[in-house]
């Protein structure tokens, strides 16, 4: 299993729109690099690398993990990480997208705000749902995805994409790492106020 010869460094990306694919020579695994805007001073400019394993049984691909980088038109930096995630509480047939929004170097994991549910092929179309989700949700446990208890509150998301980027250079697909940080009171109320001041501006 392997890529071709290619430079996947996360810092290393230039300031211009891209985006690649990189299968593995097994068809499972599938890395993907986007790289948008930054052509002009000011300019908004996002990074993003993913992680995906192919499903055996639907339709599509597995988010296993991706990691982004948004530099905003005032240059500030903002880090994410998002994963799927094994979650029942929907349903077996929903599959929420968690995601932790960095700030200071911490990782604050934050609501659902999105999901996905798989699609049928065709030798399945006569197995009922309920037997199929349950293998859907096997089959997402092989690959890597975790359930929500899993998941810890806070992250180092530093230390996270660090392990991430090299363990796709390393062509190692096995379950990313996410690093856990314990977080002070103080911190908390720091973490609070900015992703708090983030959404309001949003509305």
């Amino acid at each position: 299993m392997g890529f071709s010869r290619v430079n996947l460094e996360w810092m290393a990306m230039p300031p211009f729109s891209d985006f690649k694919t990189w299968n593995s020579l097994d068809g499972k695994h599938r890395v993907i690099i986007i790289r948008r805007g930054g052509k002009a001073s000011g300019e908004r400019r996002i990074e993003q690398i993913g992680l995906f394993k192919k499903s055996e049984i639907s339709f599509g691909w597995q988010e296993i993990m991706e990691a982004t980088k948004i530099i905003t038109e005032e240059n500030q930096v903002e880090k994410w990480v998002s994963l799927s995630v094994r979650d029942d509480i929907h349903g077996n047939h929903i599959t929420p997208r968690a995601e932790y929004f960095g700030v200071d170097g911490i990782g604050i994991l934050l609501p659902y705000t999105s999901f996905s549910s798989p699609k049928k092929k065709e030798e399945h179309e006569k197995m009922p749902y309920d037997e199929f989700y349950a293998l859907y949700r096997r089959e997402q446990a092989i690959n890597g995805i975790r359930e929500r208890g899993e998941l810890p509150s806070y992250i180092d998301i530093e230390k996270t994409v660090e392990k991430f980027i090299d363990q796709i250079n390393r062509r190692d697909f096995s379950q990313p790492v996410l690093v856990a940080r314990s977080v002070s009171r103080e911190e908390i109320k720091n973490i609070d106020m900015i992703t708090r001041k983030k959404y309001d501006n949003k509305k």
